[in-house]
């Protein structure tokens, strides 16, 4: 069975289960994604051997996102680093003061791979955002290692 759930801050994501036969490949293939980022979002360590019943999140290039009471836009685009007007123009609202709760929003996402020598600071820096905010976005600790890829 396959569908959405909704998680923390009512993002609303899309769940893979497993079943027999099932490839990382076949699945990528199926949802128009690419296989590393299944991968990275999943945290799997051994992508080649999936079991019948895992349950995979599938990542999306936008994140549906369902307005909860007391949300404003720029609370909205200051948590997934985006801008307001970004996301005013993705989901056309004519009046952007006037959302409300339950309203599914559509959020533009960035996939970012650390490189060489990239740290949180350094990263933040370059997207024009905090340690802080890609902390609790990615749900890192302070203790958390960024590793290549």
């Amino acid at each position: 069975m396959n569908g959405y759930c909704v998680g923390k801050r009512g993002v609303k994501m899309k769940i893979h289960v497993v079943k027999s036969g099932d490839s990382l490949w076949r699945i990528a293939r199926q949802y128009r994604v690419d296989a590393t980022q299944i991968v990275r979002v999943n945290d799997l360590e051994n992508p080649d051997r999936l079991v019948a019943g895992q349950a995979l999140v599938i990542p999306e290039h936008y994140l549906p996102y369902i307005v909860q009471p007391g949300d404003t836009l720029a609370k909205i685009a200051s948590t997934y680093n985006v801008t307001i007007q970004e996301i005013t123009q993705l989901n056309r609202l004519a009046n952007p003061s006037a959302i409300y709760p339950g309203q599914v929003l559509t959020i533009p996402v960035l996939y970012h791979t650390v490189t060489v020598g990239e740290s949180l600071f350094v990263i933040a820096s370059r997207y024009g955002t905090t340690v802080q905010a890609i902390v609790q976005t990615n749900r890192l600790t302070a203790s958390s290692y960024l590793y290549i890829g």
